[in-house]
Parts: structure tokens; sequence; C-alpha cells
């Protein structure tokens, strides 16, 4: 059976907090429009990606929860590993992020959801302490939170919105991984859409 779900946390809605700043456009390209504002209680940054895809929502939906080949089109992301599967909605894997030297990589365990909502998919990602206390003597993330909606505009046209924030942890600057903020997500982006074509006789679960 396909995974269940992808990279990235924590409920859509969960990133629009009142009285928070309002999103400041960083990046219009190749029809991508990825937005940040300061995140309440940290000095990194969260991002906003919003693009349309000229795919099905099943077959953006199909590239978005193959979980192995997440390494294909995430940027940074080098190795995933799947520690559990719960029926069609939810997935447990640890996610390892290779960070340019001479940033130590990071990991993060994730547990991860999706849902149909309305003919909107909804997936939603979370860190969790539960998991390694170690890993190749990498950095755990512990606070992470991402989120993704798939909404199909017509048959041959989906909305895809991505939020997503992370601590990166250890001793990495906040000027430093705030500079990563807008460009990681834009060319995660590019190859995820290019990926798309390889998914479109693919069928999905039923996430009810």
């Amino acid at each position: 059976m396909r995974l269940i779900v992808i990279l990235c946390i924590i409920f859509v809605n969960n990133f629009v907090i009142s009285g928070q700043s309002s999103w400041t456009l960083a990046k219009d390209q190749d029809n991508i429009k990825v937005w940040t504002r300061p995140c309440e209680g940290s000095a990194i940054k969260e991002f906003k990606m919003e693009a349309v895809m000229d795919e099905s929502q099943e077959s953006v939906i199909a590239t978005l929860i193959d979980i192995p080949n997440i390494t294909e089109w995430y940027m940074y992301v080098s190795e995933v590993h799947v520690d559990s599967i719960i029926g069609n909605s939810r997935a447990k894997y640890l996610i390892v992020f290779d960070l340019p030297w001479p940033v130590r990589d990071r990991y993060v365990d994730t547990d991860a959801t999706i849902e149909m909502q309305d003919g909107v998919a909804k997936v939603t990602i979370t860190a969790y302490d539960a998991g390694r206390s170690g890993y190749k003597g990498n950095v755990k993330v512990s606070v992470m939170r991402a989120a993704y909606e798939i909404k199909a505009i017509n048959e041959k046209q989906t909305l895809i919105t991505h939020y997503g924030h992370m601590e990166p942890a250890g001793l990495l600057p906040a000027w430093l991984a705030n500079s990563g903020v807008s460009d990681g997500p834009l060319e995660s982006f590019i190859a995820f859409r290019e990926r798309i074509p390889h998914y479109r006789d693919t069928k999905i679960p039923n996430f009810k």
C-alpha cells in the first residue's frame, strides 16, 4: 500500500494566529509565491507558499504522500525512514536534513496525518519528542510544524498551499536559518512540480 503523508506540520489554522504580523511576499518565481513573517515566540520566521499546478488533485496528492521519495524533491532532505503506517491516514517517520557544511545535519521524528474535508486534502505533520534520542550524531529538531492544503480548481488544475516553521536547534544562528526560509520552499516546489507527471495514473486511498 502506498505510504500516507509527507514532510513538514500542525493544522493549517494554527498558522493563522491573531496578533501576528501579516505575511510579506518574499519570492514570486515560476508561478510560485512564498511569503514569510515573524513567528511568535521564535527568532526563526515561518513561511507560506502557494502555487497552481497544471495537474489533477489526485496526482498532486499521490506525489505528496509518497514518503520514501520525499528525498527526490524536498530541498535538504537526504533520508526518510518510515517507522509505522496507521491505516490510510497516518504515518510516523524520520527525516534527515543534509545541511551545507559546516552546519551539522538535523533530524526529526514526525507524526503525520492526512484527511479530506469538503473536497480539500489537508496534511499535517508534527515533531514528537518520544522518538529517537540520537541519529548518526546529528542534531535533533524537536520543534517543527507544517501543513499542506490541496484543492482542485478543476479537473486539470490544483491549488496547493504549504505552511511551515522549524526551530533548527543547536548553535545555528537565526540570521542564517532565516536566509533559507523562502529559498528552500521555492526550490522544493519547483522540483515537486516536475515529479507530478510520474503519478498521473496513481490511485490514492480513501482518507475519510
